[in-house]
């Protein structure tokens, strides 16, 4: 799309002068708390045993299967998935995974004229490339009323991206979304475990043939979480899966 078709479709938008945009209309959103809740009980229901709040401490291979130690138990089992999130550097130290985690800041704004310009059926979830390789994103007001719009940065050519302060990221969104603002509403860290090529880390340890890997998700693996485990599963009870996982092995980056 045109600028000028941007702001048609999209109001709230307004691309500078030689953006060329790309319009998925299947793009959504979903809510991570609601979907890990409903991921939950899901499992409960087909008999999982969830554990809360119980810190893996360690694990290891053993001539049956695995032995995982936590703060509150030791476990033993057939196959163990391992998917340690920002802990995978510390827990998978031994395979030396180029794992960088890097904290990120999520910003919500007031617009000075309401957010009904920023609803979900007048504006986008979006990305902007800017040309000087800082990419800040943002969602439609989704949440309660008050919460405000959701913008932050994803990645920065000029600066840490956790290092903008919300007046900096108001004032480089400006352009693009004139009717923003800078009320700031509200703040929330998060965080990312990179790889150097941005993909995941999914598969097979190396080492040991019953436990699997899954981790370095890149700030964009959450969208992904069902596929994934289904392929995880897969591998855990029949020993295959169809789904194409040569891309995330974790031995790519050996050597």
């Amino acid at each position: 799309l045109e600028p000028a078709e941007v702001r048609a479709r999209f109001p709230a938008i307004s691309p500078p002068h030689g953006t060329s945009a790309l319009f998925e209309p299947q793009a959504g959103v979903v809510s991570p708390e609601d979907a890990v809740e409903a991921h939950l009980e899901q499992a409960a229901a087909a008999g999982a045993e969830l554990r809360h709040d119980e810190p893996v401490l360690e694990w290891s291979a053993t001539a049956d299967g695995v032995r995982v130690r936590t703060s509150a138990a030791t476990y033993d089992a057939g196959a163990l998935v391992l998917a340690p999130g920002r802990w995978a550097g510390a827990l998978l130290a031994d395979l030396g995974l180029p794992l960088l985690v890097e904290r990120r800041v999520m910003h919500w704004f007031d617009p000075p004229a309401g957010i009904e310009s920023f609803a979900p059926d007048r504006f986008p979830i979006w990305i902007w490339e800017r040309d000087d390789g800082t990419a800040p994103y943002g969602a439609p007001a989704v949440g309660a009323a008050g919460d405000g719009v959701k913008v932050a940065v994803h990645y920065s050519g000029t600066r840490p991206a956790d290092a903008w302060e919300p007046r900096e990221l108001a004032a480089i969104l400006a352009p693009l979304l004139p009717g923003l603002g800078d009320r700031h509403v509200r703040a929330v860290d998060c965080t990312y475990t990179l790889t150097p090529d941005e993909h995941f880390v999914v598969g097979r340890h190396p080492a040991h043939d019953r436990v699997l890997l899954a981790c370095g998700f890149s700030g964009h693996g959450f969208k992904f979480t069902p596929v994934i485990g289904e392929a995880l599963a897969d591998l855990v009870v029949d020993g295959r899966t169809d789904a194409p996982l040569d891309l995330f092995d974790p031995t790519r980056f050996a050597g």
